[in-house]
């Protein structure tokens, strides 16, 4: 019974997903610009802090050096395509997006580098 009813909750949740999904998809483009923008402040908060925890951390734990790559050229495929296409729209989100994960980016060749030197360090001994 219990099997049953947990379905019933994701069946339910899956719904509720879609019928939000396809109302948003109706909405005039103004309000989801609109939308977009009043997400800046938790964006930057997020990424802001999570950059900290790196810097005080002095490692980025378990991200992988290819998932940072791979989001940080995404991004600047998205940017540079936008700049091609004229519609400046959406261009605040991006670069944010595209700063920080040159951030993290930066982060993981810095910290990168300075595991490496301790390897070498613990092979000398």
């Amino acid at each position: 019974k219990q099997w049953y009813q947990r379905r019933v909750v994701i069946t339910a949740g899956i719904i509720c997903k879609c019928i939000l999904v396809t109302g948003l998809a109706f909405l005039p483009l103004p309000y989801i610009k609109l939308g977009m923008n009043c997400l800046l402040p938790m964006m930057v908060y997020n990424k802001t802090t999570m950059a900290y925890k790196h810097y005080k951390d002095k490692s980025l734990g378990q991200m992988a050096g290819a998932t940072l790559y791979m989001q940080y050229f995404q991004f600047s495929g998205r940017i540079f395509t936008v700049l091609m296409t004229g519609s400046t729209a959406f261009l605040p989100p991006m670069l944010l997006n595209w700063i920080y994960q040159s951030v993290f980016v930066a982060q993981y060749l810095w910290y990168k580098k300075d595991g490496t030197k301790e390897e070498e360090e613990k092979k000398k001994e």
